[in-house]
Parts: structure tokens; sequence; C-alpha cells
């Protein structure tokens, strides 16, 4: 069976635009592949999570409600709009020491060897914080979501790094968490667009390694 020179010009055209679509998003830059830690012996009993703010370890001020109305979604599209309780940014700031907090949390999220023990949060700084934001907005899951920049030293850096973790409050112990690294392309995307990208990246993975779920 002869093809014509119109289904031809249509895969040609095809083609091109598919290798165009590659090569625009490797110029863009790529995430890297995610390092993931799932602890199997953490069980999540609710459906509910508490979704935290975007925080940048490197700005304490940096406040981004287009990056937190991005994770809310992550999160609302796999486990339900109703089982989603977005904490914004002002509940931080309600909260003196809540920055200095998530800075202790964020670094327990992947251990060092990446295995599932990973580090348990009881008797650290960190749990008072976490005890506050259960009795106010209820003993559920908490999900974490911090970058190594910010919208301003993006403009002069190479790469950066996202991390992002589900915490039992019960436990004070990860379920899992993520690390992720940015590398900038020759057309770099806009930082919120980055952030995104490595976002959705990450919790994809997350997903083929958790029986494609996030709890």
């Amino acid at each position: 069976m002869k093809i014509s020179s119109f289904t031809k010009s249509c895969v040609l055209i095809s083609l091109c635009s598919a290798l165009f679509l590659n090569s625009c998003a490797s110029l863009s830059g790529e995430p890297s592949k995610a390092k993931i830690a799932i602890n199997k012996n953490v069980s999540i009993s609710e459906s509910k999570v508490l979704v935290m703010p975007v925080i940048s370890m490197s700005n304490k001020t940096f406040n981004s409600s287009l990056l937190d109305a991005n994770y809310v979604l992550i999160w609302s599209n796999n486990i339900g709009k109703e089982n989603v309780i977005p904490l914004p940014y002002v509940v931080l700031k309600e909260i003196p020491f809540a920055l200095e907090a998530i800075n202790f949390i964020a670094k327990t999220m992947i251990t060092e060897d990446n295995k599932e023990s990973i580090v348990n949060l009881k008797g650290t700084p960190a749990e008072k914080f976490l005890k506050t934001l259960s009795e106010k907005y209820g003993n559920y899951s908490i999900a974490f979501a911090t970058v190594s920049a910010d919208d301003v030293s993006y403009a002069t850096l190479k790469s950066f790094d996202t991390q992002m973790g589900l915490l039992n409050l019960n436990s004070l112990s990860w379920k899992w968490s993520s690390v992720n690294e940015f590398k900038k392309g020759m057309i770099p995307l806009p930082f919120s667009a980055a952030v995104q990208k490595v976002t959705s990246s990450a919790m994809s993975e997350i997903k083929k390694q958790n029986q494609e779920k996030l709890l």
C-alpha cells in the first residue's frame, strides 16, 4: 500500500514538532531525577492533608501565592479538594518560631543513606511548631515544600534544590520525602515555572514508587 505524499508530510511535520518541543524543553532546563525516601512503616490513616506554603530556605520573607496554589492543586488533584487544607503564608507569621522550625524540619526530609529509616522529629525544636499547627488546624498529615533559592537569587544561580515531604503528625515521622535539583538551560524558565516543573516531576516519581498514590 502506497503512502501518500500528504501523509508523509504530516508524519514529517509531527516528528519535527516533537523534536522542536523536546529541544525547547532541554534548552529551558530540566529537573534531575528525584532522590526519594519512602517509609513503609509509617501509615497515613487520615485522608486530609495540611498543605504548607512553599518556603524559600534562602529568604525568610519569600512568599509566592502562585507556587502555593500550584502545590495545593497537585494535592487536590490527587486526594480531592475536600481533603486538602491549605495553610497560607500568613499562618507562619502568626507563629514566631515557624521559619526556624521549618528550616530544621527541611534538613530531616532526606537521610544521608536515603533509606526507609527517615528521621523522627520527636524531642526536636520543630515539635512545638508542629503541635501548634495540629491544635489549630487538625491532627492531620502535613505536606512540606521548600526551595533553596528565591525569585531574585535565581537570576544568578545555575541551579537550585527543592525538597518535599509528607509528615505524619502522630508519630512525627516522614511517610516520604524527596529532593530534586533543577539546572538552568540556555533559555531559563521564570522562577515560578521552574519550581512548578520540578514539583510536578517529583510528585509523579513519588507516586510511581508509592503504588500510584501520595498517601
